[in-house]
């Protein structure tokens, strides 16, 4: 088969949300022809989709399955990650490497491989081919230009100063990054390497000991000899290089003049050398003020216990946590009802699995202090988003309007319908979402695969039709960076964060303003002051969001009562 194949027809494409409402709809009396040209989808197909759904055995997933394939799609994201974290330390990763990488992967886990892999102990090259094309992923051949500098040649020293055709064009080639975009120039676009005369005669090593010399055609090359050839000779007078700065943005590379690099100026005079110090870790201004004291958070406090909404219907807010497995939305309760008890609670049921550890869709009050009263804020806990199962969004929408009571066991089998038991059918406005958070793992955000973006998308655009606030939360900032884990207190001053949380932004299409990082009670026995003012400015974010929806329901009323 072709390595870029380009598909031909739209089939198996179709996802599986089409099929299940189409049976709906077929379930409700309508003819399997008639539901399969209102949803688009193939007659024979519905109609055997339909088949398995009665039957006793599983309903067919809608697409093609990957032919021998390898590793699985989880298996293959920790590999992914496992590369470029290899690259980001050796500045690069050849194919070669990679695929050695793979099969020493394989065998690890015990994970079934072609013999071709056992017999050349790597992976092939059309895996390799496969596996850089699922997540777009760029290898960088280290040794490259390493190869090309020490490769003998033939030709005389005026044919090495100026390169062949050829030559330029393998010069000029951009040299790639791993998991990034190409970098704009090569080394041999600054300067040819000139190949050196081989000293005396072909069959003779001649072992003398000789000063070492400058083989690269450099503008420094003809003071440096003058520098050598003036040593000993003026005591008092010396010969002095100055190489200037040259600044550039962090990034994958860069591009620079050697007129510009040089600031015009070719007539060297001063050397100045500079240590090289690492990447910048620490902002010296934060990217948002907060302010980490006592007084701040009994503010915060007072604030959040003496909210009232402002329509006089509603007393508590409702907020709904929404995200992927294992981001931290029930850890988020439970470490809001801690901050708020003074102790540490697990009311809601949180943990680490490979599917969602939440089954139910639960609304929590919290109370201030034992046996205290409640805050004016009601935080609704959901099933996690998953890509090919998880949290249906036609529950998603049930949830905004209300109609989802508590405790509702979600079903994998279909949406909660009207007639179910946990339907509630009379809401009022109270009963509505006033605000919903989207919860992500900060350490898997550049892990988010394509479906679960698109997922998201969905999401985003059924919540802006309903006109519900959104706000994000980063979770388990300290587990991303080692600057903030060494001090909560850089989680504002941290590069990484702020990009973190510029990429979140970006992908997901929400506002930079929206997105907040937090860090939750994990492994801690006592509270933190500054953990607690974090999960505070969350909540308080949270309730002006919800005033927000409050106006704009005030406003819709005041327009209907007008009109009529």
């Amino acid at each position: 088969m072709v390595r870029t194949y380009k598909r031909k027809t739209e089939r198996g494409t179709t996802s599986e949300a089409q099929y299940k409402a189409a049976a709906r709809d077929v379930d409700n009396g309508m003819s399997i022809r008639e539901a399969a040209r209102h949803h688009d989808l193939c007659c024979m197909t519905l109609s055997r989709y339909i088949r398995r759904v009665r039957g006793d055995t599983a309903p067919p997933l809608p697409g093609y399955s990957t032919h021998r394939q390898v590793f699985t799609q989880e298996q293959e994201i920790l590999l992914a990650h496992y590369l470029q974290q290899h690259a980001e330390l050796h500045f690069g990763v050849s194919a070669t490497e990679a695929r050695k990488m793979a099969f020493q992967f394989a065998k690890q886990f015990g994970i079934s491989c072609p013999d071709a892999w056992h017999r050349n102990e790597c992976a092939g090259e059309d895996w390799l081919l496969g596996f850089c094309k699922r997540y777009q992923l760029f290898l960088q051949v280290a040794t490259s230009f390493k190869r090309q500098a020490t490769q003998p040649s033939t030709s005389s020293p005026q044919q090495t100063a100026q390169p062949s055709t050829s030559s330029k064009q393998q010069a000029t080639q951009p040299s790639t990054s791993f998991m990034g975009e190409s970098s704009s120039f090569a080394p041999h676009d600054v300067m040819p390497i000139p190949d050196a005369e081989r000293k005396g005669s072909p069959g003779k090593v001649d072992r003398r000991k000789r000063k070492s010399e400058i083989l690269t055609d450099s503008p420094v090359k003809k003071l440096l000899v003058e520098m050598r050839s003036s040593k000993g000779k003026k005591e008092n007078q010396k010969v002095i290089l100055t190489i200037p700065a040259v600044m550039c943005n962090l990034g994958d590379g860069f591009n620079f003049e050697a007129a510009e690099m040089y600031e015009n100026d070719l007539n060297l005079t001063r050397p100045e050398v500079y240590p090289v110090k690492g990447l910048r870790e620490l902002l010296d201004k934060p990217w948002r003020s907060i302010q980490w004291t006592a007084e701040r958070k009994q503010q915060l406090t007072k604030a959040i216990v003496n909210y009232e909404p402002d329509v006089k219907s509603v007393h508590q807010a409702r907020v709904l946590l929404i995200g992927p497995v294992g981001a931290g939305k029930s850890s988020f309760f439970n470490s809001i009802n801690s901050a708020f008890r003074g102790s540490m609670t697990s009311q809601a049921i949180a943990g680490t699995a490979g599917t969602s550890v939440t089954t139910q869709f639960r609304t929590y009050t919290i109370k201030a202090g034992k046996g205290g009263r409640a805050v004016p804020l009601i935080l609704c806990d959901t099933m996690g988003l998953e890509e090919n199962a998880g949290l249906d969004v036609e529950d998603l929408v049930t949830i905004y309007k209300g109609h989802m009571k508590d405790r509702y066991q979600f079903s994998i089998s279909g949406p909660l319908s009207e007639d179910a038991p946990g339907f509630k059918k009379h809401v009022t406005l109270k009963d509505k979402m006033h605000c919903v958070v989207y919860v992500v793992d900060t350490c898997k955000v550049s892990l988010l695969s394509p479906k679960m973006l698109d997922k998201f998308a969905v999401i985003r655009k059924k919540t802006n039709q309903m006109g519900i606030p959104q706000l994000l939360l980063m979770t388990k900032v300290d587990e991303a960076c080692p600057q903030v884990a060494k001090d909560l207190k850089n989680v504002y001053h941290s590069v990484y964060i702020q990009k973190k949380a510029r990429e979140l932004s970006e992908c997901l299409g929400i506002p930079l303003t929206c997105v907040l990082p937090v860090k939750n009670y994990c492994e801690e026995l006592e509270l933190d002051q500054d953990t607690d003012i974090l999960l505070f400015t969350a909540v308080e974010q949270m309730l002006n969001y919800a005033d927000s929806f409050f106006e704009n329901q005030v406003v819709e009323d005041q327009e209907e009562v007008d009109s009529v």
